[in-house]
């Protein structure tokens, strides 16, 4: 009988000392979430089956995704377990942008997207889309995946220019998505840094998590997928080609290939050191490091039709760069080409050339993820749509 009272006054205090445990864990992870939505201006997360919203003043936005119970966050939060993004959620923020003038030159819907990761502490990725024109809700898009230069830099809403020129796609029926991934600037110093150590560390991740989401919510079709970028942007378009064969097309711009090689070629040093550890050719350099996060190194891997395009006279990201891309890909069998723009520095300068830029890209996009012809719109004065040498023919 003592033995029945002493187990049942045992199990009575585990029992409350179990509850006040899942009650002090579920305070600090509500706390946790709740300081982190108030950091990003959001007032509330709400719940409603087996959606979340986000409230922002007046304002509710669907929450796609699993939420993380605040016990566990509470958990994560305290150390006990790892931190790793666990679950993905999507906010986005819808307005109207009907612009004038001339139909094709103008988009007519932008939606700015924020990725977050719910763990320890809320990670947000801010990604920029633009809606084909005349879209219609439940249909499928071609998508172009555009990734910004830098890599400290961030995407944010503007006209575009003669390396986006997202009027002119959302004008052809492409959706354009454009994911500020970790690396970027404008999230604070840990989101920056992430690349410190080993550059494709997570960006990457990033640029595929926003082509995922558009896919599961019907926006995009994966059949029908683009990348292309400049300069960083051209870096991610050599990495995201050799990680994965989802992409029916992609134009590298100025992208690095080597880091080894790029480190003495480049004019610029400074940035590279910190991210790969040391110079490679320090003693006991990192040259490991150079090496895991060059694109070249899984350049087996690579199956989308390429384009590579570069300046004859870019001293940040040279020529040897596009070649080494370029050649491999030859080699190996891929449809590619690359286009050397003469006099030209890292940003193109030259009118003719941007335009050239343009068509090439267009015509390259359309043959290979959409089975149609481009009509290459000619400078003033010319007669001829080559205006910049050319290789692989």
């Amino acid at each position: 009988m003592n033995l029945i009272k002493e187990a049942a006054k045992f199990i009575g205090w585990l029992t409350g000392m179990l509850a006040g445990i899942v009650a002090i864990l579920y305070a600090f992870g509500y706390l946790v979430v709740q300081t982190q939505l108030h950091l990003l201006g959001v007032d509330a997360l709400l719940p409603s089956g087996r959606e979340y919203y986000l409230q922002e003043g007046t304002n509710f936005f669907v929450v796609t995704g699993i939420k993380l119970s605040y016990v566990v966050l509470g958990i994560v939060a305290l150390g006990l377990i790892v931190c790793v993004p666990l679950s993905m959620v999507a906010k986005s923020e819808k307005g109207s942008n009907w612009l004038t003038g001339a139909k094709e030159r103008f988009i007519g819907r932008f939606e700015k997207h924020q990725w977050l990761w719910q763990a320890a502490v809320l990670l947000v990725m801010i990604c920029l889309l633009f809606y084909p024109l005349d879209y219609q809700a439940g249909r499928r898009y071609p998508l172009v995946v555009q990734t910004h230069g830098g890599p400290a830099a961030s995407d944010q809403f503007g006209f575009g220019s003669w390396s986006e020129y997202v009027q002119v796609l959302a004008a052809r029926g492409y959706a354009v998505l454009q994911p500020n991934y970790r690396g970027s600037t404008g999230y604070g110093d840990a989101f920056l840094r992430d690349m410190v150590g080993q550059y494709f560390r997570n960006a990457h991740l990033d640029v595929m998590a926003g082509v995922d989401h558009l896919i599961k919510i019907g926006l995009a079709d994966p059949d029908r997928l683009v990348k292309m970028g400049w300069s960083a942007g051209g870096h991610m378009t050599n990495k995201i080609i050799t990680f994965t064969d989802r992409f029916k097309a992609a134009s590298s711009g100025a992208g690095a290939a080597n880091w080894v090689s790029m480190y003495a070629q480049s004019d610029v040093r400074t940035y590279r050191t910190p991210w790969f550890g040391g110079t490679p050719w320090q003693k006991d350099a990192p040259i490991a490091a150079y090496w895991d996060n060059s694109p070249l190194k899984y350049v087996a891997n690579v199956k989308t039709p390429t384009i590579f395009l570069v300046g004859e006279r870019d001293v940040r990201v040279p020529l040897p760069q596009s070649v080494e891309m370029f050649r491999a890909l030859k080699a190996n069998g891929i449809p590619t080409r690359l286009f050397v723009a003469p006099r030209e520095p890292h940003g193109f300068q030259e009118l003719r050339h941007q335009l050239f830029k343009v068509n090439a890209e267009l015509e390259w996009f359309e043959k290979h993820a959409m089975g149609r012809a481009h009509t290459w719109e000619q400078a003033p004065g010319d007669d001829v749509k080559t205006s910049a040498t050319t290789a692989g023919r």
